[in-house]
């Protein structure tokens, strides 16, 4: 859980980037890309907020400025006391004297529990509020009664003709909505205020009604749907929700765009009349993510307005500028640096030219360049010192004293100090709750808190501690737990 809640964390912080970026891109095209474009960007912010994992470039924003992947639960927890039993030659007492960790992991994981106690009251009250209103609307609904009007059913069929919808849409009459709005996610209706014929002329009808059809066509109820979780689970971060609602201020000017292409041009001015009347004569309310109404603030009114008298028949569709813009984007922002990361346990492995390759491009270096003959493995053994059977928590590496060992991957040096069983030793945080440890060294060359890259030169190889003779002791942990480092590393091949 509190890897989860770490990438959450982590991925709202680049999600309010990106929304920057997107705003500021928005900014610097205006007028030269169409409606369309100024909505479809945002789709960005969504794919980054669902996105796990984002693909290695060479153009990721993150090459330049590192955002830590690990802000909550740091891996101190590999220090955790184990009931007195002896891993390599020293007792999990201890192992736990490396970093005096007693009360920094208490404190640590009451830090993270709070953040995430307050995190999920947050998620369950916002999402309690949003079925209620939802619900409520649905119930109110479900009173109303079908619009028998003939007039009006031949206009929405002719409406539908124009937009090329053959779904059937019920027209419903209620007190539940102020202004004309689609409501339904699998089953859509076209909600109608019971008084809406008194403000509104015929042609003007036309209007409102090919909006929410075009609404219905771009299946924007979903999108609303969508990016409604996405708010609520990122109810913390105020950047997320600012940009979701100018996200919905596009989708609006999309829509606006959308029916403009399919009417005469003679007709915009009286589509953006119909904009001012509904705006002027019907009070803004709160709008459930269940319907999408034609009538927005009137801050939005100016600016659609102002794209109905820009707009141009072709400049609904996409661009090849605007798709190389937002291609552009998403290259800068979807994706991660090349910096190398410990490859995942689960993942499909190959040697290739004495590194670790996987599908997705990941590589985890091997800690001594120079050396690779493993002279004991993960899991039980008899100890050389103690000699008796112990969990052998890593893997040792034959090396003269001094040789140069370096980090497997890009991290935060979260320990560089002497232990009575692990001797001098560094421990490496490369967040998502994984460490690397290298043990028994003769000289450490960082400090604590130092940030390293992967095939940065952090020790030397030595046999301070409880050891035997000048080796490399390197561990992996994983939430704590010691795995099998060749499950992220991979030995290189001998030369011949």
């Amino acid at each position: 859980m509190g890897t989860i809640f770490s990438w959450l964390i982590s991925t709202s912080i680049i999600g309010g980037f990106l929304v920057g970026c997107i705003l500021l891109t928005k900014a610097l095209f205006k007028n030269k890309l169409g409606a369309r474009w100024h909505y479809c960007i945002w789709f960005l912010l969504v794919l980054k907020l669902l996105m796990p994992y984002g693909p290695q470039s060479t153009i990721s924003v993150f090459n330049i400025f590192k955002i830590p992947e690990q802000i909550t639960s740091k891996t101190l927890d590999i220090m955790e006391i184990k009931d007195e039993k002896i891993y390599d030659g020293a007792t999990w007492n201890e192992l736990d004297q490396l970093t005096n960790v007693n009360d920094k992991l208490s404190n640590s994981n009451k830090k993270v529990t709070t953040f995430m106690t307050i995190w999920a009251l947050g998620v369950i009250v916002l999402a309690v509020y949003t079925i209620r209103v939802n619900v409520n609307l649905w119930l109110l609904i479900k009173q109303g009664r079908l619009c028998k009007n003939e007039e009006l059913h031949i206009t929405l069929e002719k409406c539908k003709r124009m937009m090329n919808i053959k779904r059937n849409i019920p027209l419903i009459k209620t007190q539940a909505v102020v202004s004309p709005a689609l409501f339904g996610l699998f089953r859509p209706y076209l909600l109608l205020p019971p008084n809406l014929a008194e403000k509104i002329s015929r042609e003007e009808l036309k209007y409102v009604l090919l909006h929410e059809l075009a609404h219905f066509k771009r299946k924007d109820i979903a999108v609303y749907w969508l990016t409604g979780v996405l708010q609520i689970i990122h109810w913390f971060n105020p950047v997320i929700w600012y940009g979701f609602y100018k996200m919905r201020q596009d989708c609006e000017i999309a829509c606006d765009a959308l029916v403009l292409s399919r009417i005469e041009q003679e007709e915009y001015t009286n589509y953006g009349h119909t904009i001012i009347n509904l705006v002027a004569s019907m009070k803004k309310s709160y709008q459930p993510i269940a319907a999408i109404g034609m009538v927005g603030s009137k801050e939005e009114l100016r600016r659609r307005i102002k794209m109905i008298t820009l707009f141009k028949r072709n400049a609904y569709k996409l661009s090849i500028m605007s798709i190389l813009a937002a291609l552009l984007i998403g290259g800068i922002f979807l994706t991660n640096s090349q910096a190398n990361a410990l490859v995942p346990a689960s993942a499909e492995v190959t040697e290739i030219e004495g590194t670790l390759a996987t599908e997705e491009g990941k590589l985890g270096l091997w800690p001594l360049p120079n050396y690779n003959r493993i002279t004991s493995l993960f899991g039980e053994r008899v100890h050389p010192v103690l000699k008796k059977k112990v969990v052998h928590t890593g893997i040792d590496i034959a090396s003269p004293e001094g040789e140069k060992i370096v980090a497997v991957a890009a991290g935060s040096v979260i320990y560089s100090d002497f232990n009575e069983g692990y001797g001098k030793t560094v421990i490496i945080d490369h967040g998502d709750n994984i460490v690397s440890v290298y043990s028994h060294c003769s000289e450490l060359l960082v400090e604590k808190d130092t940030i390293v890259k992967a095939g940065d030169e952090i020790a030397e190889v030595g046999s301070t501690g409880k050891a035997t003779g000048p080796h490399l002791h390197f561990e992996v942990r994983k939430d704590g737990e010691a795995v099998n480092p060749l499950k992220y590393i991979v030995q290189p091949r001998e030369e011949e």
